[in-house]
Parts: structure tokens; sequence; C-alpha cells
């Protein structure tokens, strides 16, 4: 237990040291690595509150109802910082309407929950509460485990070998621990939870998921000290596809990038030094090379 507590944060003092080698990805993956920390010190500190208090039946509800909540809370926080974790690896843009989509999902669980309270208050038990926090769990193994394996099927467009296998040694950190524990929830009622292993289980967990992110950032994160996201890596590698397979030239491309921008004949040719005539001669040849009749579709080629 001690072990685990102090290995828990040496992830945190690693990844502060190194801050500065990829400042985006250190952020979000430092609030990502605390709030999943603070799952097991709530679970501690409640324990310790348990093991030193008396309680009678209201009482001992009423902690319980206080504990739920705060555990509640904190698992929705970790789940909130690695999607961001996730939407920074992919480059995702929320599409339009989903922050309202969260806002009805985040009213619909707070309506829930307040039905948990007057439970508490009215009959005196946490029935609902507690279903609320174990139905959070699934949530979050079944969220954490499917991004996880998107993200790991997505490396396979990264060209740099180095890179390609940071980033999935990096969602095996979380992908591992999570679905050993979505197999200790499915033999919930199979294990005794009175038994020493399954008292050990949660600690272990906890000491594995900060024993690999020790040595990912030790042996890997310098792997990614030029950070790019999934998505500019795609991109990239599209363009990099796009150029072998038409021949195009370095003057070509740089046209090519110019049209996607929504450049004007006059404007390239400003750009480039070059006069409009060379300007529409690039083109002309770009078009023959690609097979396409103008710059709209030239952009679309190249753009998506």
């Amino acid at each position: 237990m001690v072990l685990t507590l102090v290995v828990s944060f040496i992830p945190i003092i690693l990844i502060v040291y190194k801050k500065q080698q990829h400042e985006k990805l250190s952020k979000t993956l430092l609030s990502t690595i605390i709030s999943f920390n603070s799952i097991w010190y709530t679970v501690l500190l409640i324990e310790f509150a348990q093991s030193i208090l008396t309680f009678n039946l209201n009482s001992e509800t009423a902690v319980n109802v206080i504990s739920v909540t705060l555990m509640f809370i904190i698992r929705f926080i970790y789940l909130y910082y690695f999607m961001k974790l996730f939407q920074l690896l992919l480059d995702l843009k929320l599409a339009k309407g989903s922050k309202n989509a969260f806002l009805i999902f985040g009213i619909a669980v707070l309506g829930i929950w307040i039905l948990g309270l007057l439970e508490f208050f009215i009959l005196g038990s946490h029935v609902l509460t507690s279903n609320l926090l174990l139905y959070t769990d699934i949530l979050i193994f079944f969220i954490v485990i499917i991004s996880s394996v998107y993200i790991i099927y997505q490396t396979k467009f990264i060209y740099e070998q180095n890179f390609r296998k940071a980033i999935k040694l990096l969602v095996l950190i979380f992908l591992i621990p999570m679905g050993l524990g979505f197999l200790k929830w499915l033999a919930g009622n199979i294990i005794d939870e009175s038994t020493f292993i399954e008292k050990l289980s949660i600690p272990f967990l906890v000491f594995l998921m900060n024993g690999m992110m020790i040595i990912w950032l030790i042996f890997y994160s310098n792997k990614v000290n030029n950070f790019k996201v999934l998505g500019n890596e795609k991109s990239e590698n599209k363009t990099e596809d796009l150029i072998q397979k038409y021949g195009i030239s370095k003057r070509e491309m740089e046209v090519i990038e110019l049209i996607c921008e929504g450049c004007s004949n006059k404007e390239i040719a400003d750009r480039l030094f070059i006069s409009v005539d060379t300007v529409k001669d690039h083109n002309s040849r770009i078009y023959l090379k690609t097979e396409v009749k103008n710059r709209t579709q030239l952009a679309k080629l190249f753009l998506e």
C-alpha cells in the first residue's frame, strides 16, 4: 500500500520535470494521471475516516452518500481529462451540437443524483446513488477501452516508427489497467470482497498504471519531443503519398499549397516571385498530373 502511494507520485514529478519537451501533451497527461490517482486517494481517505470514526445507522448512511458523491465527481474528472488527451492525440474538433449534447447528459446525471439525495433524506437509503456510481464505472471502462483501441488503430498512419511506438505504449498504459479493472468488475460476483486478493486488486491496478507511466516517461517520452497530433501526421503522410503518386515537383507543391490557401494566380506569383504566366503554366501541369479540372477539385484532393 505504501509502495503504491509512493510510486503514484513519481510520474507527476517526471512529467513536471519533462514539461518543456512537449508542453501541451504534458499538461493534459499530468491532469489525467492526477485525476486517476485521486480516485484511489479518495478510497484511502474514506477507509481511513471510517476506521477512526464511530457511526450510528443514519450517520453511516450519510457518510456513504457523501463518499459516493465524491467518488462520482472524481471519476468524471478523470474521464474528462482522458477524453481531452484522446482529443489532443487525434486532433479532433467537437462536432456542432456536441456541447449541447454533453450539457443535456450532464443535466440528466445531475437530476438522477438529486433524486438519490432525496432518497437518502426521505427514505434513509442510498440505493440510487450506489447504482449510479456502478453505472459510472461501466461507462468509464467502456469509453477508455474503446477510445484506446481506436487510437492504437490510428497509429498505423504514422510513418515514423519511434513516434508510432511511443504513442502506442502511452495508450496501453491506460488500456491495460482499465481492461483488467473491467475483468475485475465482471468477476465481482464470484470473488469475495473480503479476500486478501480482492483488497489488493485496486492498489495493484494503480501501481501497474503508474509503474508503466514511469517506464514510458523515462524511456519513450523523448520520442515525442517534437509532438505532432495523429491528425496532422496522417495529413502529412497523405500529402507525401500524393506527391509520389503524381510526381509533383517542389515548386508545384508550393503552388498547390497556396491554391489550397485560396490565393489567386496574382497572389501566388507575388508570394513565389514568379510571373502570372509561369503560375498558369504550373497550374496546367498540376491539373494534368492530378487529373483534376479546377482549383476546387485540386484543394479537395489535397485537403480531405
